[in-house]
């Protein structure tokens, strides 16, 4: 029988009282869950529970399965076995429209489209509001401002996306899956290629959806060191199967990170967080590589 080590806490940290009420009700787990390509299994065995009105993040080495396990919470891939619930009920026999109105995606590296302005690419959000004989509204109208506003990226309005730098088209493809209106969001790698003070702001904007905008987000991240500083809850995930849930930073031990990892590291506060930094341990005794 498998062990997954957990850690938790009661809930995530609410900044006050109210942030418990202000979180869009909407629920996502998955049950005995495998999925893959082809012939090959690439994850197993997994049973996760998403957090409501928490930043989550799965973390792993390359190749482990943390992309598959997002793909396949998204309903972009079947399981092989087990399920996914939505609200209680398998993503896969629910309308195609009616999870898109619960659950937006951003995926790996999106194609960026041709002749398309930040507004026009934001509006696509809206597709899943358009009904058959519904079409634009004010209410999309107001959503995409809203998407472009909580995203700083009101004034591109009019840019075209193949003008923006790699950061700004990262804020448009995360406004697109705001305009959705959704409250839970999947975002596979969102600081991808990013420089410093872009991967800060983009998991800053993350954290603030979560704390006052009552969502619920799962994203895929590279950086160990950033998902520490802005996470609440932690999914490590190492050949198909999740390791250890833990659900406070502080409770990241290097135990944790070199079972997953299979290096050695060194734990040190953050000087201003307080909150855990893992630096390699290197062999040479005077502490320098080898």
């Amino acid at each position: 029988m498998r062990r997954i080590n957990t850690i938790e806490r009661p809930f995530c940290v609410l900044p006050d009282a109210r942030r418990a009420q202000e979180v869009l009700a909407s629920k996502l787990s998955a049950t005995r869950l495998a999925a893959g390509f082809g012939r090959r299994i690439v994850i197993r065995d997994v049973d996760l529970a998403i957090e409501p009105g928490c930043l989550t993040v799965l973390l792993g080495p390359n190749g482990s399965g943390k992309s598959t396990l997002l793909s396949t919470l998204a309903r972009l891939l079947p399981p092989r076995q087990g399920s996914v619930l939505l609200d209680g009920a398998d993503i896969s026999r629910r309308p195609t429209l009616e999870v898109a109105r619960k659950l937006g995606l951003l995926p790996q590296q999106p194609p960026v489209p041709e002749g398309l302005t930040v507004a026009e690419l934001v509006g696509r959000g809206r597709f899943p509001h358009q009904g058959f004989l519904r079409h634009w509204s004010r209410r999309d109208e107001a959503a995409v401002d809203e998407a472009m506003a909580l995203t700083g990226i009101s004034h591109l309005a009019t840019t075209d996306v193949e003008a923006l730098s790699g950061g700004q088209r990262q804020r448009v493809w995360i406004s697109m899956v705001l305009a959705q209106k959704t409250p839970l969001l999947l975002l596979d790698e969102p600081t991808t290629f990013l420089d410093i003070a872009n991967q800060v702001a983009i998991l800053t904007l993350l954290r603030r959806l979560v704390r006052h905008h009552g969502r619920t987000i799962v994203c895929v991240l590279h950086d160990l060191n950033m998902a520490l500083q802005y996470a609440d809850r932690f999914v490590f995930v190492k050949d198909g199967v999740i390791k250890h849930t833990v659900a406070d930073p502080k409770q990241c031990t290097g135990a944790i990170i070199e079972e997953v990892f299979d290096t050695s590291a060194i734990m040190v506060p953050h000087p201003q967080t307080g909150l855990p930094v893992f630096l390699p341990r290197y062999p040479d005794a005077q502490g320098a590589p080898a």
